[in-house]
C-alpha cells in the first residue's frame, strides 16, 4: 500500500502567507466524508470578523488556525468543511478551530491539496492492519494483499466487499494433514497449518513420530527413527539380570544402568544361591548324589537318605536278601533279616521304630493302610516320617521339595511337607518388587529345548505374605497376547512345604 500520510506541521512550515484577514466557510458531513474542494469555499460568507491575531507588515511563517470567539468553527461539530483564504489545502472543524485535515484525526477527507492527498478512511489511529493504516489506506481492497508464504494455512481473503466491507485480512483454512507441498523445493506435507518435510529425524515431531531431536544418536531419550528410547523399565534391561535391574527415567526416556547387583539369597541355608546370566537366580539343593542312583547322602540337617552315596548298588529301597554282609538297602542291618518299619501311607518313610517286624520279606499288608503299609528305611535323624496318615500323608515326608496349598486336617505343624520342622513359603517376595529384596527378575522367555518358556520372579503384589493356604494377589509371569507379560491373580492361595 502506498502511503499518503499528511504531516500537518511540515504543511505550516511550507506555506508563508500573510495572513489579512482568516475567511472561513462550513458545510455539512456527507456519507462520511467531505465533499468539494479549498477553493470552492474562499470568499464563502461567515469571515471572522473579530480581532486577528496576526498584524503588522511582518509575513506570517504559515498559516494560522481560525480561532476566538467569532471563528466559523466555534461550536461547530467536527469534521465539517472550513476554509482560509489563500491556502489551497482542505481545512475542517476540528475541536472549534479551523485546521489543516490531517490523517489520524478520525474524519475521512476525500479532497486533495498539493501535500494532501484523499483519504480512503480514517479511523482516529495509527494501527495498521485494523481496516483503515496509519497512512489512512485500506489495510486491503482485494485478496493478493493478504496473502503471505504459507501454503499449507489455506487462502487469505479480504473482507472489501458491500457496505459493511471492514477492509481487513481473513485467515484461511488450514489444508489438511499429510497435505502434498514442498519446502525450499524438496517434497513435504502439510501439519497443523505448516508445511514440513516430515523426515526422521528433521527437528519436528510429525504425525507417526514419538519424538524427533534432530539427530540419529541413539540412547538419549529419543531414538534414530524417531522412538523414544523407553517408555517402561522393561525396555531397558541388558539381558543379564545378575547385575540388577535397569530403569527408565519416564521424563527423559533415557535408561539408568542399574546400581544395584542381584541378591541371589534365598535364606535357605540347605541350597547354594548363585546367579547365571540370561536366567537369574539359581537355587541347588546342598544335597548330592555322587553314585547317581538318585538318592542323597545324608546330612545333619538337610535330609540325605543314601547311606553309601559312593556306590549305586547302595541306596533305600531294593530288598537285601537275608545273609548278605552288606546293608545294601540303608537300614542299618547287615547280613541280617531286614527290619520292617510301619509305613502306613507308604510313602517309604516310617515315623517311629513302634511295630517294626525283622523278617527277610515284608509282612503281611498294614490293615487300614495304604499298599503294604512297610518300609526297611530306618527312621533316623533326617528320614523320619513327621505325618503317616494312610490316606493324605504320602506327600509328607522328608526330602519332599513339592509345595502345596492345603495342609491335612490335624497335621502340625501345618504345611511342613519336607519334614524338617519349619514351614517354607514357595513364594517369599511381596510388596513393589524392588522394596523387598533386590532378587526381582522381570517377565521374559527362557530357552528351554526347543521350547520358550515365559519366566521371572512371582512376588505377593501386597504388603505382607499371606499365611499358607490364604488366598492373596500373586503378581507372576504368564503368556498373554501381548507376549510374556505380568500377571496380577487375586484370591491365588500361598503354597508352603
Amino acid at each position: 500500500m502506498s502511503s499518503h500520510r499528511f504531516d500537518r506541521s511540515l504543511a505550516l512550515a511550507l506555506v508563508t502567507l500573510t495572513l489579512a484577514g482568516l475567511a472561513s466557510g462550513c458545510s455539512a458531513l456527507v456519507d462520511g466524508t467531505l465533499a468539494g474542494r479549498g477553493g470552492a469555499d474562499a470568499g464563502l460568507p461567515g469571515m471572522d470578523s473579530g480581532p486577528r491575531p496576526d498584524t503588522g507588515p511582518t509575513p506570517d511563517t504559515g498559516p494560522q488556525p481560525d480561532t476566538g470567539p467569532a471563528s466559523p468553527c466555534a461550536g461547530m461539530a467536527n469534521g465539517l468543511r472550513c476554509s482560509i483564504t489563500g491556502i489551497d489545502e482542505p481545512f475542517i472543524c476540528f475541536d472549534g478551530v479551523c485546521q489543516l485535515s490531517r490523517c489520524g484525526d478520525g474524519v475521512r477527507d476525500d479532497r486533495t491539496g498539493s501535500m494532501h492527498a484523499t483519504e480512503q478512511c480514517d479511523d482516529g489511529n495509527m494501527t495498521d492492519g485494523d481496516g483503515c493504516d496509519s497512512d489512512c489506506t485500506f489495510s486491503c481492497t482485494q485478496d493478493a494483499d493478504c496473502a503471505d508464504t504459507e501454503t499449507c494455512n489455506g487462502m487469505e481473503t479480504c473482507d472489501s466487499a458491500g457496505a459493511s466491507a471492514t477492509h481487513t485480512c481473513q485467515p484461511g483454512t488450514d489444508l489438511a494433514d499429510t497435505t502434498p507441498c514442498t519446502v525450499m523445493g524438496t517434497a513435504a506435507v502439510c501439519h497443523s497449518g505448516a508445511c514440513r518435510s516430515g523426515v526422521c529425524p528433521d527437528g519436528v515431531t510429525d504425525p507417526g513420530e514419538e519424538c524427533d531431536d534432530h539427530n540419529a544418536n541413539d540412547g538419549d531419550g529419543c531414538e534414530h527413527d524417531c522412538t523414544f528410547t523407553c517408555v517402561a523399565d522393561t525396555d531397558c534391561q541388558d539381558g543379564d539380570p545378575c547385575n540388577g535391574s535397569e530403569t527408565c527415567n519416564v521424563a527423559s526416556h533415557v535408561c539408568v544402568a542399574a546400581v544395584t547387583a542381584l541378591d541371589c539369597n534365598d535364606g535357605d541355608t540347605c541350597t547354594n544361591d548363585s546367579c547365571v546370566a540370561m536366567t537369574g537366580c539359581v537355587h541347588a539343593s546342598v544335597l548330592v548324589d555322587t553314585d547317581a542312583d538318585g538318592y542323597f547322602a545324608i546330612t545333619s540337617s538337610c535330609g540325605g537318605d543314601d547311606c553309601n552315596d559312593g556306590s549305586a548298588a547302595v541306596h533305600p529301597g531294593p530288598p537285601e536278601a537275608c545273609g548278605s554282609s552288606t546293608d545294601l538297602n540303608c537300614d542299618g542291618v547287615v547280613g541280617m533279616p531286614s527290619t520292617w518299619y510301619v509305613d502306613c501311607d507308604n510313602d517309604t518313610y516310617a515315623p517311629n521304630t513302634t511295630g517294626s517286624v525283622t523278617a527277610c520279606t515284608a509282612p503281611a499288608p498294614q490293615v487300614g493302610c495304604t499298599g503294604p503299609g512297610w518300609t526297611t528305611r530306618q527312621p533316623r535323624a533326617g528320614a523320619v516320617d513327621c505325618w503317616d496318615n494312610g490316606s493324605t500323608g504320602a506327600s509328607i515326608h522328608p526330602g519332599q521339595t513339592a509345595y502345596y496349598s492345603t495342609s491335612p486336617s490335624g497335621f502340625s505343624p501345618a504345611f511342613d511337607y519336607d519334614c524338617n520342622g519349619s514351614v517354607s513359603h514357595a513364594v517369599v517376595l511381596f510388596g513393589h518388587p524392588y522394596s523387598p529384596s533386590p532378587s526381582y527378575v522381570e517377565c521374559a522367555y527362557v530357552s528351554a529345548g526347543s521350547f520358550q518358556i515365559c519366566t521371572g520372579t512371582s512376588y505377593w503384589d501386597q504388603t505382607s505374605i499371606p499365611a499358607c493356604g490364604v488366598g492373596g494377589s500373586l503378581s507372576h509371569c504368564s503368556v498373554t497376547a501381548l507376549g510374556c507379560r505380568r500377571v496380577v491373580t487375586a484370591g491365588s492361595l500361598a503354597t508352603c512345604h
